[in-house]
């Protein structure tokens, strides 16, 4: 992996690159750019951290229900936010751990003080 921060004007350009050591062909890049101070360039990259994790990681291969569950990583800024996941309560961010294979994940992260996000995504299966 190789990758570059750089600045124009207040925008912060950021370059990931996924290189095959064997080949040195670059499999992938990864880019993300931030406006605003440098400080805000930490969520950005955990963002950009849990999207590399995401496309290169291959589920293991194990057998019957450990088969069958999503490994997820969550951080927020500020961190200690609740983190619900199908109106289950898993913890406090960052938060890693796994949750069963489902069609529709719905997720909830809540912090006081700050004005609740939801998503929802659905999972194919290959």
């Amino acid at each position: 992996m190789i990758g570059s921060i750089g600045k124009v004007g207040g925008t912060y350009a950021i370059n990931i690159h996924l290189i095959d050591v064997a080949s040195g062909r670059m499999e992938q890049s990864f880019k993300q750019d931030h406006r605003g101070r440098i400080d805000g360039l930490l969520p950005v990259l955990e963002k950009l951290a849990l999207e590399i994790a995401e496309k290169v990681t291959s589920p293991a291969q194990t057998s019957g229900s450990e088969r069958r569950k999503h490994r997820l990583k969550i951080f927020s800024h500020p961190p200690g936010a609740q983190v619900i996941i199908n109106g289950k309560v898993m913890g406090k961010t960052p938060l890693a751990g796994s949750v069963p294979h489902a069609r529709k994940i719905n997720l909830v992260i809540r912090h006081e003080g700050c004005a609740g996000d939801r998503w929802s995504w659905r999972t194919i299966c290959r």
